[in-house]
């Protein structure tokens, strides 16, 4: 483990496939009621869905920030701490999202939670992109998770910016189903290498043999 290195950054890089699997089942959800929102007349969408999206958002920020053990063992010191700082930022913003979304299914509703809303897509684009280009410029991590990061980041302008052109079912059944499958994918990529990564044991040498 590098010098600067914890703990607690090794164990989200062990643990983080699985955070992507988790933003991945959550998101596909999204966007299925979505979907089924749009599709089926009468359908209407589950609102307490809206605090389960953000967990699973919340959960791949916590597996981008296991990534980051990459950039420290690849000497990527400035970058490493800039994405920690901002994935900081990002994490508290969408747990206390997250939070209020929670209470507003009880009835109990603040004003503050645009504040939290806008503060979490930013930051949640900002770490998206800068994974995405850290991915495609350096050999941190695989080039192809780099591209998936930037997919992602389209996805999101898109259930953004296309208000106005398309209905918000539309855009979140499109936008996240793109999200689930993006999750999906860097979910395999990472546990594939890890397993490559594993040491064999006595019992997997001695077959070899």
């Amino acid at each position: 483990m590098p010098i600067g290195e914890t703990g607690n950054w090794h164990t989200l890089e062990r643990i983080s496939p699985q955070l992507f699997l988790v933003g991945f089942v959550l998101e596909l959800a999204f966007a299925a009621v979505h979907g089924a929102a749009y599709l089926v007349e009468g359908f209407s969408f589950i609102q307490w869905l809206y605090p389960t999206v953000i967990l699973g958002r919340l959960a791949v920020l916590l597996g981008l920030a296991g990534m980051t053990a990459r950039l420290a063992r690849g000497g990527y010191d400035r970058v490493k701490t800039a994405s920690r700082v901002i994935l900081a930022l990002a994490i508290v913003s969408t747990t206390g999202l997250m939070t209020l979304s929670t209470l507003i299914q009880f009835g109990v509703e603040t004003q503050v939670i645009a504040v939290f809303g806008m503060s979490t897509v930013l930051l949640t684009l900002l770490t998206l992109t800068l994974f995405g280009v850290v991915g495609v410029a350096t050999d941190a991590y695989p080039t192809v998770i780099g591209v998936l990061l930037l997919i992602s980041t389209a996805a999101v302008l898109f259930v953004l910016f296309g208000q106005g052109t398309f209905s918000v079912d539309f855009r979140g059944a499109v936008g996240e189903g793109v999200n689930a499958a993006v999750f999906l994918a860097i979910w395999h990529l990472l546990s594939t290498e890890s397993e490559a990564r594993s040491p064999r044991g006595p019992a997997a040498d001695a077959m070899a043999e």
